[in-house]
């Protein structure tokens, strides 16, 4: 558990190279200067909340969310039981639609995503920039290499607690709900991160994001239990498909040989967008399923989503309570956590959701 310890006091640009969660590996200097100095722009242009709110050209909308966020953030360290600290008292308005862009990767005639590895975070399986032009350019090495990629915009990440983490104009501000969401799931980083097991890391998260959002949301009395029920049940039926396509395509690249033909995972995709229309899903999920189609994608997602419903149980297995449900994750020792995983391994959901292929 991260949450207690004592924080060695490192200079900020040495500290922002080795904390680039993602954005490092076995690299150019290039690629190591552009982590640093996206990392430090983010700590010197960003202003404190009060001065940007107290500004006459700042506008109402943005005023009103920064205060709602401060809400949020007292919510998180009084009710949810996660340690806000220093972070997110500031605040950057950025001129592009993302913070870090992740360039997400699946070697020729395999079916896992390629890693790269940091201290202090371990290996993971992404690599970031500050800039679409530089992720761009690594997916096109890779792609020359035979490689399948995606690239994936995040408006948020997290140095685990260890810099001042500011407030961000990419974060989901028109939406209250999913801004709550997503700074939870950030601050939850902080409590329990283990270097290395990205897909543990990311489920613990998610699942704390989660849950934290129905309780910020009913506390707010902006929708009903149903309403909470439908969305959630949406979700995991959404998680269902996507675990039931992942699991069919790992059967056929398991055999020995370059893995199945484009044709036939053409085919598994098609399946899983039928069943996304049957289920009533939404457009979103059908454009999920349709072409261009990326295995590094589908990875990247189970990534975030494949454990969160064992994680979700290990939660109500603690009555609810999340500061018991933060000790027992933290406590579980490698063979615990890759038995917890081992869980998540079939698909999630139930029924025709995750029905194989």
């Amino acid at each position: 558990m991260r949450a207690g310890r004592r924080r060695r006091l490192w200079p900020v640009p040495v500290l922002a190279l080795a904390l680039s969660v993602g954005l490092g590996g076995c690299a150019s200097l290039s690629f190591y200067g552009q982590a640093v100095s996206g990392q430090w722009a983010l700590l010197a242009k960003s202003r404190p909340v009060a001065e940007v709110q107290a500004d006459a050209t700042t506008p109402d909308a943005l005023v009103q969310g920064l205060t709602q966020a401060q809400q949020i953030l007292h919510f998180a360290e009084h009710t949810l039981a996660l340690p806000v600290g220093h972070r997110y008292q500031r605040y950057l308005a950025l001129d592009r639609e993302a913070v870090v862009f992740n360039v997400f990767s699946v070697p020729p005639g395999t079916f896992a995503l390629k890693t790269w590895c940091f201290p202090i975070a371990g290996c993971v399986p992404y690599r970031g920039y500050f800039s679409r032009e530089g992720a761009r350019a690594e997916g096109d090495r890779l792609r020359a290499q035979g490689h399948d990629v995606y690239l994936g915009a995040a408006g948020a990440y997290s140095t685990l607690g260890w810099l001042p983490d500011p407030l961000l104009s990419t974060f989901p501000w028109e939406d209250s709900a999913a801004l709550a969401e997503l700074l939870f799931h950030e601050l939850a980083h902080s409590v329990l991160y283990v270097p290395g097991e990205a897909a543990f890391n990311e489920a613990f998260a998610t699942a704390v994001g989660r849950a934290g959002r129905q309780r910020w949301v009913a506390a707010q009395g902006r929708a009903t239990p149903e309403a909470q029920g439908v969305r959630s049940a949406q979700r995991a039926c959404f998680a269902g498909v996507v675990s039931a396509l992942r699991v069919a395509l790992a059967e056929r690249f398991a055999g020995r040989g370059p893995g199945p033909s484009k044709a036939a995972q053409a085919a598994l995709w098609g399946a899983a967008r039928h069943r996304a229309e049957a289920l009533a899903l939404g457009p979103g999920a059908e454009a999920y399923f349709s072409p261009p189609h990326s295995l590094a994608r589908l990875l990247a997602t189970s990534t975030y989503e494949q454990a969160v419903p064992a994680f979700e149980a290990a939660l109500a297995a603690e009555g609810g309570a999340l500061p018991a449900f933060y000790a027992a994750m933290g406590a579980l020792d490698p063979g615990q956590r890759q038995a917890l995983m081992a869980e998540a391994v079939e698909p999630a959901g139930a029924g025709a959701c995750a029905a194989p292929f």
